[in-house]
């Protein structure tokens, strides 16, 4: 019997890892203009970063990924990754949904690093 529990209790151990690892919210975005940390998506919404220096050398529609790790909102965009907030955010946002699996995935595509 306590086998029985074990396994039980492991079964739901890698269940709950997996559930956790398949539920990343992640978009691909682009970037309309972005100034002073204020980041504004080709729908109209709108991001601010925690951190006020400019990404350098973005391209008018410069393409982002949009996902949410377990506690915020992250932006990707050339080669960086930062900490966002909405601002704006419209319902049905001009955005992309990824198939990823993990935050180890989103944050391993080219844009992210």
């Amino acid at each position: 019997m306590p086998m029985r529990i074990a396994s039980f209790t492991l079964l739901l151990l890698l269940l709950s890892q997996v559930s956790a690892e398949t539920s990343v919210e992640a978009y691909r975005v682009n970037i309309a203009s972005h100034q002073n940390g204020l980041y504004t998506l080709t729908d109209g919404s709108v991001v601010a970063r925690d951190v006020l220096d400019d990404v350098c050398y973005l391209t008018q529609n410069e393409q982002a990924i949009l996902y949410k790790d377990d506690k915020a909102w992250r932006l990707c965009v050339d080669h960086a990754n930062y900490a966002v907030e909405f601002v704006r955010q419209l319902s049905g946002y001009d955005a992309h949904p990824l198939s990823v699996n993990s935050l180890a995935e989103v944050e391993s595509l080219d844009i992210c690093h």
